[in-house]
């Protein structure tokens, strides 16, 4: 299996919305990150770009893939 490059998403809290009291998310995509980076280093990493949005993390979410046949 090749690996292809993993992806990071973090779901961030936007607000909430005034009509319905329902809170709204907004989400950021990481693409091309190494698969060897350890689940520590992506959650410091995602808790530094949240800050620099200034939005609170409601979830992060690591995703790896490969390919397991080539055609």
């Amino acid at each position: 299996m090749d690996p292809i490059p993993t992806k990071l998403q973090l779901k961030l809290v936007k607000g909430v919305d005034p009509v319905s009291g329902k809170t709204l998310y907004t989400s950021e995509t990481i693409s091309n990150i190494r698969t060897a980076a350890t689940d520590e280093n992506l959650r410091l990493s995602a808790m530094e770009i949240a800050a620099l949005l200034d939005l609170p993390i409601d979830s992060i979410v690591r995703t790896d893939a490969g390919t397991l046949v080539e055609g």
